[in-house]
């Protein structure tokens, strides 16, 4: 897949969602929530544990309650899943780390091509005492256009966060 070096970009088009969010949602009703609206391009299917989220992610996991996270089981693939739930006080800190990982992955020069456009679809997420990392859903066509391909993983991308805002709402 990608290797973890590290770089900065600047201008990233995914805002963050509302984060004050009252709402008692556990980390499964998420985790369910998300790869139920996914089905069958759920691609995510190896579980990480927290030294993992730590060590592939960069992810403090002092800042971290409870934390899931899967990625792809094939190297090639770069399906990724990841929810966070922050200790108290800790939100800002924790979407910061998974944001910067997100910048990483956006800025890994040795993605397959077809990776590195799907990546500017990938959705990052702040809600309530949550941060949320979804790179998930079908692939555009090999033969899209650039535009197209990052278009479509955008749309992709926006399914996950639909099905999280609906759990909020």
């Amino acid at each position: 897949a990608c290797s973890n070096e590290s770089s900065s970009q600047e201008g990233s088009t995914n805002a963050p969602v509302e984060e004050n969010v009252q709402k008692d949602v556990s980390l499964d009703e998420i985790v369910t929530a998300v790869k139920e609206a996914y089905g069958d391009n759920y691609g995510a299917g190896q579980a990480l544990d927290a030294q993992m989220i730590s060590d592939l992610m960069g992810i403090n996991m002092d800042d971290v309650e409870e934390s899931f996270a899967e990625i792809p089981m094939m190297s090639a693939h770069i399906d990724t899943f990841i929810v966070l739930k922050a200790k108290e006080g800790k939100i800002d800190s924790v979407y910061e780390q998974l944001n910067l990982y997100r910048e990483n992955q956006l800025n890994d020069t040795m993605c397959y091509p077809s990776n590195a456009l799907r990546i500017q679809g990938s959705q990052i997420m702040k809600v309530g005492n949550y941060a949320i990392y979804m790179m998930l859903g079908e692939h555009a066509a090999v033969d899209a256009a650039e535009e197209d391909a990052v278009k479509f993983a955008q749309e992709q991308g926006q399914i996950g966060v639909d099905a999280v805002n609906a759990l909020f709402a």
